[in-house]
């Protein structure tokens, strides 16, 4: 796949740091707590509709950018899921 860190989100900036625990998508670095936040805002994810549109097209990394070596939008999902059950 394609290399895709080098786009990062908007809400990234240079001085912004994010401790390694919190990432839970590493190719556009986002975190649980972003993913979270999006969710209690809006109602839904637009973070796991822009992840989703980016993997349709092969625009991240995830086999050598995330840990577990493999796509992040099972734990994306499980993020939210627990945002709809917990609040």
């Amino acid at each position: 796949m394609a290399n895709c860190c080098s786009n990062p989100p908007a809400f990234d900036s240079p001085n912004t740091i994010v401790p390694i625990k919190d990432m839970i998508c590493y190719c556009f670095h986002y975190t649980t707590q972003n993913i979270i936040d999006d969710y209690q805002k809006h109602g839904e994810s637009s973070i796991e509709k822009d992840v989703r549109q980016k993997v349709r097209y092969k625009l991240c990394s995830c086999e050598t950018k995330n840990p577990k070596g493999s796509c992040c939008l099972g734990d994306i999902r499980k993020v939210i899921k627990g945002v709809e059950e917990h609040g």
